[in-house]
């Protein structure tokens, strides 16, 4: 079977709790960036609230998948390696799809895309890219890089211009989650770095939510 699993053997299960409770904060700020959206009918608010919710759900199908490995649910339940095989190749493959697909709607934050059509045909790329490519781990890695270095970038920008605590918070957690990125991108190096790559992604959704509070106690 092939290796799905990357955290060291001490590490694993601490990557699942990391990883859900940063579930539960996508989910949290999904919610509450759709209320933002009812109230002020800024379009960023929506994209912000579908963003997030992929991610959540991205996170949650990447929890069950590990969850599976770790305690061998799945071959407990049925002897067929294929079966087997098949849902945590599923599993993967929906998680990365589904986390590219967030990434893409808080690109589209950072750079505005009119056309419907453009993000359609963006998505079907990263379906393609996720699915049919032969290094599937470093190309979602480095896809989902390219778009945190964009949005990175951008809430950067806006710290320069504001200088506000908010948006400090804001441009510090993306380049948690960008580093997260670099981290998993070696892992093949040594799986050590899923542990750092855990750990900035952990933190920079909990900047995330530390600034969504903010904003709703404003």
């Amino acid at each position: 079977m092939a290796t799905f699993v990357f955290s060291p053997p001490w590490f694993q299960g601490f990557d699942a709790l990391f990883e859900f409770v940063s579930l539960i904060i996508a989910f949290v700020i999904s919610y509450y960036s759709y209320r933002l959206f009812r109230i002020t009918e800024q379009k960023k608010y929506h994209i912000m609230a579908y963003g997030f919710f992929f991610l959540f759900l991205a996170l949650f199908i990447k929890i069950t998948t590990n969850l599976q490995i770790y305690f061998e649910i799945v071959s407990s339940l049925t002897a067929s390696v294929p079966l087997t095989f098949f849902i945590y190749a599923a599993g993967y493959f929906l998680h990365r799809f589904l986390f590219l697909l967030g990434l893409l709607c808080l690109f589209n934050i950072a750079v505005d895309i009119p056309d419907r059509r453009a993000n359609i045909i963006i998505a079907v790329l990263l379906f393609v890219a996720t699915f049919f490519s032969h290094s599937v781990f470093l190309i979602f890695h480095f896809i989902a890089a390219l778009f945190l270095i964009i949005i990175f970038w951008h809430f950067m920008h806006n710290y320069q211009k504001k200088k506000t605590p908010a948006s400090e918070i804001v441009a510090l957690s993306f380049f948690l989650l960008l580093l997260s990125q670099f981290f998993f991108l070696f892992i093949p190096v040594t799986n050590e770095l899923y542990v750092l790559g855990e750990v900035s992604q952990f933190f920079g959704f909990l900047l995330l939510l530390l600034n969504h509070v903010v904003i709703l106690k404003k």
